[in-house]
């Protein structure tokens, strides 16, 4: 709905590279946004369906062994869909390597990851439940993710791969096969495991990623059988190069996945300091990752998109030295991560109540949202800058940028518990905090590679845009005793104030 390309403030003299914004990077983000959307739309009714069917209990249980297990995935993965996109696209460019020896390569390094991984999760997984998180019933649900994490390496190789031939549309595709075989898979498995006790049913959700991951596996084996791209004879050894790529990447991510791993340890430790008993900690916890924070950032999958699609994109221009196209995809790219969490945050401020009981039938988390939706508008921001960075080969800013912010939230989360007026929302105060520091800090490493500003007028039209919707919220909760109809007419207030502001 959003994407107006007359609001590109430069002019395209070339022809064919009009075109090709056009064609390519419109189309590839529409495509990525559908997807996203739908994939997003099925991992809320998924969610919807857990809540109730495992109730709080649960899901708690569950979302305490997520941080955890998303860290082993995240080692695994290596960052090779990142290292893939970006010297598959180049390499289209500068024909240094062979596609299917690069493809062979990338293989051979995520398996060897995954089964170091598996190695460490095992020798590890004892303390981290006993002592650490201080829940033993989190045992065999983050045991069991050793049974896939080979699995998602090589998926991140594939998808990698066909991104950096910008087949984005094929990974989204891909993606919306799998959440969808996961979410049949794991109601099924709550289904006949649900007599067999709580950590059986937890565990067999945990499985039912690893059965999607190896459903998608096969697609993307056989839509690479039948994806034929012109190969060069080149023997040289592209190792070095996803390495370089690949470690200050997940060097980064794993500052971010090893702080939302410590984030439910430090948290007990914390609460547990101020006499908070270890169910009720986990009932906290699962309050604001289960129930807050997944509605707050409900349309983040935008910035998602949008990321994935332009780093092969601004990879390719920068090789170019084609700085002025980068910054406007730049500049669209924030424009379009923004706009739709500026709505979202005003709708959720006024009807959190409303919409937590309408999606999980409880109002478990409601007040985090009305207190702290507006507060999350950096965030989602961040998935495009941090795209760019890495884009220009710029990891080790991103790895900086990301140790200095998860460092000041840990801190928080730890420090801000003993503050009376906050204690137990000292979680979600952190998120807030490091979140805008880490957007801001990518914000200007941008602006310092790349010369890209957001002027004062575009400034203006956010907090123009806000005022105006934020004002028609408040007229239209007034006018309509239905929220749904409420929302609508926001909406289309919202829209109707973009289209007005947008550059002719």
């Amino acid at each position: 709905i959003f994407i107006r390309l007359q609001d590109i403030n430069f002019t395209m003299k070339n022809t064919t590279l009009k075109q090709f914004f056009n064609n390519i990077i419109v189309k590839n983000t529409l495509i990525l946004i559908i997807c996203s959307l739908f994939v997003k739309g099925l991992g809320l009714i998924n969610r919807i369906i857990l809540t109730r069917m495992m109730g709080n209990v649960g899901i708690s249980l569950y979302i305490l062994s997520l941080p955890s297990i998303s860290l082993f995935m995240s080692l695994a993965g290596f960052s090779l869909n990142i290292a893939m996109s970006k010297i598959v696209s180049e390499n289209n460019v500068k024909k240094q390597y062979s596609n299917k020896y690069l493809l062979k390569k990338a293989i051979q390094i995520s398996l060897l990851t995954s089964f170091i991984m598996i190695m460490i999760i095992f020798t590890i997984i004892s303390p981290l439940t006993t002592k650490w998180l201080k829940q033993e019933n989190s045992f065999y649900p983050i045991l069991s993710c050793v049974t896939f994490l080979p699995l998602v390496a090589v998926n991140n190789v594939i998808r990698g791969y066909l991104n950096g031939h910008n087949k984005i549309n094929i990974s989204a595709y891909i993606s919306v096969f799998e959440q969808t075989t996961r979410i049949i898979i794991s109601i099924a498995l709550i289904i006949i495991c649900s007599p067999y006790g709580l950590i059986v049913t937890v565990t067999a959700l945990v499985l039912s990623m690893g059965i999607g991951e190896l459903l998608s596996l096969i697609l993307s084996l056989f839509i690479l059988r039948k994806f034929k791209i012109n190969d060069n004879t080149s023997n040289k050894n592209p190792t070095k190069e996803i390495i370089s790529i690949a470690v200050p990447t997940t060097l980064s991510r794993l500052i971010s996945n090893f702080s939302i791993f410590l984030e439910p340890i430090i948290y007990t430790l914390a609460l547990t300091n101020i006499s908070y008993n270890n169910n009720d900690i986990m009932y906290l916890y699962g309050e604001v990752n289960a129930y807050a924070i997944p509605l707050i950032t409900m349309f983040t999958f935008i910035a998602s998109s949008l990321a994935t699609s332009i780093i092969p994109i601004i990879a390719k221009n920068h090789v170019n030295n084609n700085n002025e196209y980068n910054n406007a995809l730049i500049k669209k790219a924030i424009k379009l991560s923004l706009y739709p969490g500026i709505l979202i945050s005003i709708i959720l401020t006024f009807f959190s109540d409303e919409l937590m009981q309408l999606i999980y039938h409880t109002t478990i988390g409601a007040s985090y949202v009305k207190a702290f939706a507006f507060l999350f508008l950096f965030y989602y921001i961040q998935p495009p800058l941090v795209a760019t960075l890495q884009a220009l080969g710029e990891s080790k800013k991103i790895f900086t940028i990301s140790l200095i912010a998860n460092i000041i939230k840990l801190t928080l989360i730890f420090s801000l518990v003993y503050v009376n007026q906050i204690k137990h929302q000292s979680l979600i105060l952190a998120m807030i905090i490091s979140s805008t520091i880490a957007t801001l800090a990518c914000y200007y490493a941008v602006k310092n590679k790349t010369g890209f500003k957001l002027t004062f007028n575009d400034y203006m039209k956010f907090i123009i845009t806000s005022l105006i919707s934020t004002l028609s919220a408040l007229l239209f909760k007034q006018i309509f005793t239905n929220f749904i109809i409420a929302i609508l007419a926001i909406s289309i207030s919202f829209i109707l104030s973009i289209t007005t502001l947008s550059d002719k």
